[in-house]
């Protein structure tokens, strides 16, 4: 069953016995049941939801939930020993004049090695105050902790910085997707520049994870276009970020951020089209999913998740898959029209799921509720997109009118364009007229449709999960 299966088998006996008496004490008889069979058993998802006796919808709600009870479990582990420093920090500073000063030194000298071991510069300002403090009468003790003081605060302002720099860079990523204006490119290219700057100042594992976020994301989805070896040392960087990980197993910022490095992971392995590789990660992310989505944007863009999915799915043409795995998450996930990001996304993914499973009346419901809800003035090419979207919906279903008007938007459009081409969507353009108001002529529809896959690509690329779509017959 995953990680979650091997997560609880590898709980000490008493742990697994502590959580499973949470659980059970809260009258949560299908958590515990599921937690005894991942413990005892190696059982399959179906497996467990037949014996469970419930709906694949529920199973995965209940995983889902059973997953998050257990990380909480395991933070509240975790969090003990770096939580006991800081604490010991603390109580340096507070009983500073109660306390003998040669014990207090070496309290603080021992904090120091600790602290710079999980680099943790916030709680190193205050132990190298307190040393500054004590050795004010040794102009060169004091000197010298002065200048540590001094390195940690430029350390930590480094730190922040570089966590701001994080956020602006997958900030500034969801307006390019959105938009695909180039001035963008340049600015993700810039943050980028920063971000390596300040970590290359400091021999830093925090600095490190932050940086490979971002270096990881860029790799992926910008510099491949131009430059086809960009993955190739990718590999060796995931393992670096492991080895951080394994060797500060009780940090819960570095627990908490695996997620995003399972979804560059996924992406990673999408890209190369390593199918079998995807699969462990793509179970990783759907019992969180609706957590990532919402919780993970700052770290990485976690909403091209959905995206990548369709992708994978017309890939490996299992289109009917997607409304079986996802239905719990379609059927239940919400959000507002104000947080752009993750409503423009969630409804495309919606609206695609219906549309490669032939359901084209609710995909037409979906984005013309959008299209009602959502203004797409900054966004010109989700806005395209999206149109192209619901004029092949129209060519399913016949509304002939409706199909022409949204043509004419289209065509207007893609002339207003100042920066890109948009061959590929002039090809498929091209290609769904053909069905509506020449649905005879079959192998001229299949020779545009097979020239706009070959062509789709670059910053441009439209509607990049329609392999699966229907075609006349």
């Amino acid at each position: 069953m995953d990680r979650l299966g091997k997560i609880i088998k590898s709980l000490k006996e008493t742990e697994y016995s502590e959580l499973f008496d949470q659980i059970a004490s809260n009258n949560a008889d299908k958590s515990s049941s599921l937690l005894a069979m991942a413990r005892e058993q190696n059982l399959s998802d179906k497996e467990c939801f037949e014996i469970l006796k419930i709906k694949p919808n529920a199973y995965y709600t209940l995983k889902s939930r059973l997953n998050q009870k257990i990380e909480n479990y395991l933070l509240s582990k975790m969090d003990a020993p770096k939580m006991d420093l800081v604490q010991n920090v603390h109580y340096a500073s507070e009983h500073f004049l109660l306390t003998d000063k040669d014990r207090l030194i070496v309290m603080l000298k021992k904090l120091e090695k600790e602290l710079l071991d999980y680099d943790l510069p916030g709680e190193l300002i205050k132990v190298y105050q307190n040393l500054k403090q004590l050795y004010i009468h040794d102009s060169e003790l004091f000197y010298s902790y002065s200048q540590l003081y001094n390195k940690q605060v430029a350390y930590s302002l480094a730190v922040n910085k570089t966590d701001d720099l994080v956020g602006n860079y997958f900030n500034t990523y969801s307006n390019f997707y959105f938009s695909r204006e180039l001035i963008h490119i340049e600015k993700l290219k810039i943050i980028r520049k920063e971000i390596n700057t300040i970590a290359n100042l400091y021999q830093s594992h925090r600095l490190f994870i932050l940086e490979s976020l971002v270096e990881i994301y860029h790799l992926i989805f910008i510099e491949k276009e131009t430059n086809p070896n960009s993955l190739d040392d990718l590999e060796e960087k995931f393992a670096k970020v492991d080895f951080v990980f394994e060797k500060y197993p009780n940090d819960s910022f570095y627990f908490q951020i695996r997620l995003a490095f399972d979804y560059l992971r996924f992406e990673y392995y999408h890209t190369l089209h390593l199918s079998k590789k995807e699969e462990f990660y793509i179970d990783e992310i759907k019992t969180n999913l609706t957590l990532f989505i919402e919780n993970y944007s700052y770290y990485t863009f976690s909403p091209r998740y959905l995206i990548s999915i369709l992708e994978r799915s017309s890939r490996l043409m299992q289109p009917e898959k997607l409304l079986t795995d996802y239905e719990g998450f379609v059927s239940i996930y919400s959000t507002e029209p104000s947080n752009y990001t993750q409503y423009i996304t969630f409804y495309h993914f919606k609206a695609a799921c219906f549309i490669l499973n032939n359901n084209f009346s609710d995909a037409e419901k979906v984005l013309s509720k959008m299209r009602n809800e959502i203004s797409f003035k900054r966004f010109p090419h989700i806005e395209l997109e999206l149109k192209l979207l619901l004029a092949y919906a129209y060519t399913q279903t016949n509304k002939e009118d409706l199909f022409n008007q949204l043509i004419k938007s289209v065509h207007r459009q893609i002339r207003n364009s100042s920066e890109l081409e948009y061959e590929s969507a002039k090809v498929f353009v091209k290609c769904i007229t053909k069905i509506i108001h020449f649905p005879t002529q079959k192998d001229k529809i299949l020779s545009l449709f097979q020239r706009f896959k070959a062509i789709n690509t670059g910053h441009d690329q439209i509607l990049t999960y329609l392999n699966a779509i229907k075609l006349p017959n």
